[in-house]
């Protein structure tokens, strides 16, 4: 809960359905 209340991917990985990409890199919107 920071001053940012963006809906942001927790890991970069399989385990989140909203990133086909782990790449932290380039944070891409849903």
């Amino acid at each position: 809960m920071r001053s940012r209340p963006t809906p942001r991917p927790r890991l970069p990985g399989p385990l989140s359905p909203g990133a086909p990409s782990p790449t932290p890199q380039s944070p891409k919107p849903p």
